[in-house]
């Protein structure tokens, strides 16, 4: 084998052990993408966690009438049947409202935590790389 056979066939296995690495686009990473390994268990933690959250707030079912109405189909009947009335709201109307309002403030907070926690991790591991933008937390 010669020199310039074994420097190709180096070159693969220094940028699997993260010596050196290419983006695919031409650039050379300086990182071999480390940040990019250490980041992808935090994207599939995070996007766990989203889906958790998903779940509360959608009902992800194909049979709609076996499946228990969430959060945001709770909130779409409470308020057809306040709006739909000439009456002023039920005093049961009021109270479901009550506790649908804990209940958002509930998952607004663990959306905030999500965005705080796993979304920043992600974010500094990925620092020189483009990163998800999340805004102001949400009130």
């Amino acid at each position: 084998m010669t020199m310039r056979g074994a420097t190709a066939a180096a070159a693969p296995n220094a940028a699997a052990n993260g010596v050196s690495g290419n983006d695919g686009n031409g650039a050379t990473r300086r990182d071999g993408g480390q940040a990019g390994g250490a980041a992808s268990g935090e994207i599939r933690t995070a996007l766990d966690q989203l889906k958790k959250l998903r779940s509360k707030l959608v009902r992800e079912c194909s049979m709609n009438y076996r499946c228990p109405a969430m959060l945001r189909e709770e909130a779409q009947l409470l308020i057809g049947s306040i709006s739909g009335g000439i009456a002023p709201p039920t005093e049961g109307q009021k109270l479901r409202l009550r506790e649908m309002a804990e209940e958002a403030a509930k998952v607004v907070e663990e959306l905030n935590s999500i965005i705080n926690g796993s979304i920043r991790r992600i974010n500094d591991r990925m620092r020189e790389q483009p990163h998800i933008a999340t805004g102001a937390p949400v009130k």
